[in-house]
């Protein structure tokens, strides 16, 4: 009975950190409308705008995919595609 009086605390504590982590960075997702790859600009098809820190990563990227944004907490931008875009089939959504 003293380890449940001591883990659940401790569970309580440990979890409560892993939200704070998670609420620091923020995410979007949508297909991009538009970009300009020398720059790292991109609009998303929600009409949110993001200038990712690294635009090298946008090499081979495409208006009309579907990206997620991640923003972290000193506001480095990055993003990935979004592979729930495909079913698999070989064609895109």
């Amino acid at each position: 009975m003293k380890t449940i009086a001591i883990l659940v605390p401790a569970a309580a504590f440990l979890l409560s950190g892993a939200a704070a982590f998670a609420d620091e960075y923020q995410t979007d997702a949508g297909r991009i409308m538009g970009m300009n790859a020398q720059t790292g600009a991109i609009q998303l098809d929600d009409g949110h705008s993001y200038t990712i820190s690294n635009p090298v990563l946008l090499n081979g990227v495409n208006p009309g995919e579907h990206v997620i944004v991640t923003v972290s907490p000193s506001h480095t931008v990055g993003f990935q595609e979004d592979t729930g875009q495909f079913d698999g089939s070989g064609q895109q959504d």
